[in-house]
């Protein structure tokens, strides 16, 4: 069964661009792979941490809304945990992501439409 989710996760700001294209890329192939799909991606930036993770002052932020099953779900929070090159992630699962998504609008900046 389809469910909507809100994930938010925070990449090593010490990556370069084509590290960055690299990591999403490989996300979007777990989604895929699990016949999960993208609704909707959003690139908040680099921002600073309000304390240190994994010895890192900065992060860039990530807004995905998704929608899949379980199974999408599992798989996608375990790579999470198993990169390195993302310093924290958050999956939640909402109602209607399309309503979510205009609670949140005044932090956003799209990065696809």
């Amino acid at each position: 069964m389809m469910r909507d989710y809100e994930a938010v996760f925070i990449t090593s700001a010490d990556l370069n661009s084509e590290e960055q294209a690299e990591l999403l890329d490989r996300v979007r192939g777990f989604v895929a792979r699990f016949e999960g799909q993208i609704c909707r991606e959003y690139l908040w930036g680099r921002r600073k941490l309000a304390y240190p993770i994994k010895k890192k002052d900065y992060g860039i932020y990530h807004l995905w809304y998704l929608s899949g099953d379980g199974a999408m779900l599992e798989e996608l929070e375990r790579q999470f945990g198993y990169s390195e090159q993302v310093i924290r992630a958050q999956i939640i699962k909402v109602e209607d992501w399309e309503r979510s998504e205009e609670h949140t609008s005044e932090l956003q900046s799209p990065m696809y439409l």
